[in-house]
């Protein structure tokens, strides 16, 4: 009987890889086959700056609870320019099917990355979600979820706000006041919670998730961002979420 060799997805939640300017940047390679996390036995990654020159050649990753990760020194970037147009190339060895190793090759997953000052990050907690919807806390006299936490639906509503923007033209890590993403972030993710709990046996809370949803729309097109435009820390101009896109002949600084 001819076994095939298993297929491999690597997991990137966002469209590109984000390295801090100056700081240690730790860069995952989560792979998955057949639905599963997926053990590599060795990986190495290999990282070219936006012209082209490789500034980590094939270094030896660590593989922690399964996943191939590696810490970029903050010397690395130290000298570098910010923007977009790095790469990340990561190279994994697997083991697997049932201990036959059926590959004979290394695995190459290949993704965007941009040098950036500071990531940006979610000002959403539990907190802000249990405060619109107490329901929603396990340990409230009302619950209606025995979840411990809602951070999958937090983190799933701050990844899609992102692609979103990106989408749009937006550099998300250019933003210099994330706060002002905080409305669209907790409706989506009280949307996303709704939706879960209408599915799981609670369809009266259908109507709930659609509200929280356009609200999220409604939220989203109205907000205006401040950008840092050349990454220096400073406002350069305050735009809307959604508009026009940032192409053809903008200013090299506006990566």
């Amino acid at each position: 009987m001819t076994v095939s060799a298993p297929d491999y997805s690597a997991r990137f939640e966002l469209p590109v890889i984000l390295i801090e300017h100056d700081r240690d940047s730790t860069l995952f390679c989560p792979v998955y086959s057949g639905g599963s996390l997926v053990t590599p036995t060795a990986a190495t990654v290999t990282v070219y700056n936006a012209a082209g020159e490789i500034v980590v050649d094939a270094a030896a990753a660590a593989i922690v609870g399964d996943i191939p990760q590696y810490t970029i020194p903050a010397a690395v970037t130290t000298d570098q320019a910010k923007g977009y147009g790095w790469r990340v190339l990561w190279s994994v060895d697997f083991t697997h099917g049932h201990g036959h190793n059926l590959d004979n090759h290394a695995h190459i997953f290949d993704h965007d990355a941009a040098l950036c000052r500071r990531v940006a990050y979610s000002v959403v907690t539990d907190a802000d979600l249990y405060r619109r919807c107490p329901y929603l806390d396990r340990t409230s006299a009302g619950a209606i979820t025995r979840e411990a936490t809602m951070e999958p639906w937090r983190q799933e509503a701050w990844l899609t706000i992102q692609h979103r923007l990106l989408q749009a033209g937006r550099r998300p890590w250019l933003i210099i006041d994330s706060a002002s993403l905080r409305e669209p972030e907790i409706a989506l993710a009280l949307a996303l919670i709704h939706e879960a709990l209408a599915i799981r046996g609670a369809p009266q809370l259908q109507e709930r998730a659609e509200m929280y949803r356009q609200q999220f729309e409604s939220s989203f097109g109205r907000i205006s961002l401040r950008y840092d435009l050349d990454d220096d820390g400073d406002v350069d101009e305050q735009r809307a979420a959604v508009g026009i896109l940032w192409l053809g002949s903008t200013p090299s600084r506006k990566y």
